[in-house]
């Protein structure tokens, strides 16, 4: 774990989210347009109705203070153009949230393309363009990772959960004290627990979830009735929010059940002997 602290203020920086037309990437949007920043990049693959959402935005925070760039996040070229585009707009970058995920077991090569290499994509990406030995001025970087990625998962979303895994790895690896202090980038990741997103939608809609076999969704069903009630998006939101403002280099976080984001450690393996 990095001791190193490198803390924001979200007030007057520009960040860019991608996974932000709707769910945890909107409301983390959101709530740092709430706290500030001058510009944020919102970045989607999804179209219909970004334009609303949009407009939405500028409604309640001010005109040009929101773009929506179309970025598919496991084309590398696409995100590269995210980047170029926002610095283009705002002229800098702060902060970049690597949340964009989905959930299709089916698709597994697909899901590892978006949860995984997507989030290595942006977060070498926003070293490329923070890194202060390369003539940026540092940053801050928040992944999404999940509870699946703390072994809580699902036991029917395995290439979901084994991405996961693998982001809170990359995470705690770029944010030792020996990259902070190489590029002044601050990398972290946060680890909601079930939230009320298209993957696990309120009673009313489908899942957003596609299983391997087709007859496994009956076991997603019943390990969501062991579940206590989804959180609201907006809480995962805060808890990035609080990351931005105090979190550590490498450090772990969760987000569940409404409650305030709360920092973990994981431990030596030798402490996981039974």
């Amino acid at each position: 774990m990095a001791s190193l602290t490198g803390n924001m203020d979200p007030k007057g920086k520009v960040a860019l989210v991608t996974g932000a037309a709707r769910g945890i990437g909107l409301a983390i949007a959101k709530e740092l347009l709430r706290e500030g920043v001058k510009g944020i990049a919102i970045c989607d693959i999804l179209v219909e109705k970004i334009e609303n959402e949009i407009q939405e935005l500028e409604k309640e925070f001010g005109k040009d203070r929101a773009i929506f760039i179309k970025t598919d996040v496991s084309k590398e070229e696409e995100v590269e153009e995210a980047f170029k585009e926002t610095i283009k707009m705002f002229g800098n970058l702060d902060i970049v949230v690597n949340n964009a995920g989905l959930c299709n077991e089916k698709k597994w090569k697909y899901v590892v393309s978006v949860n995984l290499n997507g989030v290595i994509q942006g977060t070498l990406t926003a070293l490329k363009y923070m890194d202060k030995s390369a003539g940026g001025k540092g940053g801050t970087v928040v992944n999404m990772g999940s509870i699946a990625g703390l072994g809580q998962g699902l036991n029917i979303t395995p290439v979901y959960n084994a991405t996961k895994h693998a982001v809170i790895g990359l995470s705690r690896t770029l944010g030792s004290d020996y990259f902070y202090q190489a590029t002044g980038v601050r990398v972290m990741v946060i680890c909601p627990a079930y939230t009320e997103t298209d993957i696990i939608p309120d009673s009313q809609q489908k899942p957003d979830v596609i299983t391997y076999k087709d007859e496994w969704m009956d076991e997603f069903y019943n390990e969501m009735e062991n579940h206590k009630p989804p959180q609201k998006t907006e809480n995962v939101g805060k808890g990035v929010l609080h990351m931005i403002r105090e979190g550590t280099p490498g450090s772990v976080w969760v987000s569940a059940g409404n409650k305030p984001v709360y920092q973990i450690e994981i431990p030596h393996y030798e402490k996981l002997r039974v």
